[in-house]
């Protein structure tokens, strides 16, 4: 019998990440998740209904701070996860549709 190792999942709810306030709540959503050393983190961004450039930057920069064996997923509308895919950045993180939980892919994985 091998033992399986519990993963934790961190949720960063990020209802509109626009603006001062909303960026700096998910910014410090993703480096409190980060902090606690273990388990993956899911980026809820189901109610944003348009990603600027600084959260990208955020979430660019958590994926790249990731350490080894842990994962980040953002979970965002059909419009931005199919966004994502198309530029690619399915390929630095997992990106989830959460109308329908099913994974958007540039490369027709899932």
């Amino acid at each position: 019998m091998s033992a399986r190792r519990a993963v934790r999942l961190h949720v960063v709810t990020a209802p509109d990440p626009r603006g001062p306030e909303g960026l700096d709540a998910l910014r410090r959503g993703i480096t409190e998740a980060l902090d606690v050393g273990a388990g993956d983190i899911r980026v809820d961004l189901r109610d944003a209904h348009v990603i600027d450039g600084a959260c990208l930057a955020v979430i660019l920069r958590a994926a790249s701070s990731m350490p080894t064996g842990r994962s980040l997923t953002v979970a965002a509308s059909a419009d931005i996860a199919r966004s994502f895919a198309e530029w690619r950045l399915d390929t630095v993180f997992d990106v989830v549709d959460v109308a329908t939980d099913q994974v958007a892919s540039s490369t027709g994985r899932e």
